[in-house]
């Protein structure tokens, strides 16, 4: 008993060092990191998530990649919190000018007017995305599926250029 206990304790231990802290080092990029939040999702709660990830060259500075994980696991949650889906979608596309994301799921809105979203996660994600000179909405693509998606230009990663002071 007490040993199930430690294990399930330091398993959520390591889960919230992964949610705080989720690219270690320069060790592991983006995509690794929404790969492994994919699978938390699913495993926590028990909801089909996937991730996709397209493109070369995934390797981003330490405040671009931070800023774009915490965006994902932002939309993650509140899918899960508000909308009680039965799959979410990760995607992330890194082209040549652009790098774009978006979360989808077939979850229900609180409030069936989509036209004005918010909240304080909403507001944190789009003020992280137009931090980084992008664009973030919130839309519905068809009746029963919502998506956040976000585009942001892509830069060298010793331009510091996106970075507001």
């Amino acid at each position: 008993m007490i040993r199930e206990t430690s294990k399930q304790t330091l398993q959520q231990l390591g889960h919230i060092v992964d949610d705080l802290n989720p690219v270690r080092f320069g060790s592991t990029t983006l995509a690794q990191a929404l790969s492994l939040l994919a699978e938390r999702n699913q495993s926590i709660y028990k909801v089909e998530t996937s991730c996709i990830v397209k493109g070369v060259d995934l390797r981003f500075d330490g405040l671009l990649t931070q800023n774009l994980y915490y965006v994902f696991s932002e939309a993650l949650k509140n899918a899960v919190s508000h909308a009680k889906p039965t799959y979410i979608i990760i995607r992330l596309e890194v082209h040549e000018a652009t790098i774009e994301g978006s979360v989808e799921n077939d979850g229900v809105l609180p409030s069936s007017n989509l036209s004005v979203p918010s909240g304080h996660g909403i507001a944190i994600m789009k003020y992280r995305i137009e931090m980084l000179g992008g664009v973030f909405e919130i839309f519905k693509k068809e009746k029963d599926t919502i998506i956040m998606q976000f585009r942001i230009p892509r830069r060298l990663n010793n331009d510091q250029s996106h970075a507001r002071g």
